[in-house]
């Protein structure tokens, strides 16, 4: 998760924590985009404007790199424009959630799109092995590959 305001992420990372993901924080988009790049990661949740770099620049950077095009990011955000909304999916993300959020909402549209991006990856190579354990179904996940969020 890459957002500065922790605080107010509280609950949304506790309900995350709860469903089984191991979150990794960072407080600015290039750290979270060299996190998700080091960390191979299996979702982003983003913030439009963390730190000093703005997101939508991150998000870009991260669907320009092969090693992480295919990580679904979500902006998670207080930016509501319509403008703010289209730049963010044009850029690459898959979701665009607007603050104040109801983390149990936010965690449903998490496990939407790591479902989403794990049929897009069997169907693309269906030799690799899934993500989650074979005893557990896909919407009840533990953590992704290195973390569930930057």
């Amino acid at each position: 998760m890459v957002d500065e305001g922790v605080d107010e992420r509280k609950p949304l990372l506790e309900t995350l924590k709860g469903a089984g993901y191991r979150i990794t924080l960072a407080f600015d988009a290039m750290e979270g985009y060299r996190r998700a790049t080091t960390l191979q990661m299996d979702l982003v949740l983003l913030d439009v404007r963390p730190g000093s770099t703005d997101g939508f620049a991150a998000c870009r950077l991260l669907k320009a790199d092969p090693a992480t095009a295919d990580i679904p990011v979500i902006f998670l955000t207080s930016s509501a424009s319509l403008e703010e909304r289209l730049t963010g999916l044009r850029a690459g993300a898959v979701d665009y959630i607007v603050k104040p959020v109801d983390p149990a909402e936010v965690v449903v549209r998490v496990e939407i799109h790591l479902a989403l991006a794990e049929s897009r990856r069997s169907r693309i190579s269906p030799s690799t092995k899934p993500a989650f354990p074979p005893d557990r179904p896909a919407t009840n996940r533990s953590a992704p590959r290195g973390s569930g969020s930057t």
